[in-house]
């Protein structure tokens, strides 16, 4: 995506609008111009976000990071006050839940590459291997990561 922002300023600038399919505000401000552009860019998935060759796989690991973020918004609802500790024990057990899912999934096709499941597939796998309070995995998979990041 930071590609289509830097796009979409550049040719806002050249052409008064980076979404091709609207027309721009003359009343809008600076910020509302830059808004309608990274709005445009989210709305537009990117073919490697949506194609995977195991899509059923690749909605199940959305939904899981969705999850895993969604354990996570009581930190903003407490601003800088510490966790309530039954909070932060039902996420670590939730968190546990989807680890042991992960490593499924790990065992039977290997790293989530964004052939297999996308690219926003791929990067929900990384996002939940990041909470896994299995650290022992998390090296493990390591030069697995490695791998896939280097094939891009």
């Amino acid at each position: 995506m930071p590609i289509c922002w830097i796009l979409s300023f550049a040719l806002g600038g050249l052409f008064g609008s980076g979404a091709a399919a609207q027309t721009p505000d003359p009343m809008a401000t600076p910020r509302e111009r830059m808004d309608t552009h990274v709005q445009t860019c989210i709305h537009l998935p990117e073919p490697a976000d949506t194609v995977a060759s195991a899509p059923t796989l690749r909605r199940e690991l959305l939904a899981m990071a969705e999850a895993d973020q969604a354990d996570r918004a009581f930190t903003e609802a407490l601003g800088a006050g510490p966790p309530l500790d039954s909070l932060t024990q039902q996420m670590a057990y939730r968190d546990s839940l989807r680890t042991d899912r992960l490593r499924e999934v790990v065992t039977e096709h290997g790293w989530p590459t964004a052939a297999l499941v996308g690219r926003d597939g791929a990067n929900a796998a990384f996002l939940l291997l990041q909470h896994a309070p299995d650290g022992v995995l998390q090296a493990l998979l390591l030069p697995d990561l490695i791998a896939a990041y280097e094939r891009g």
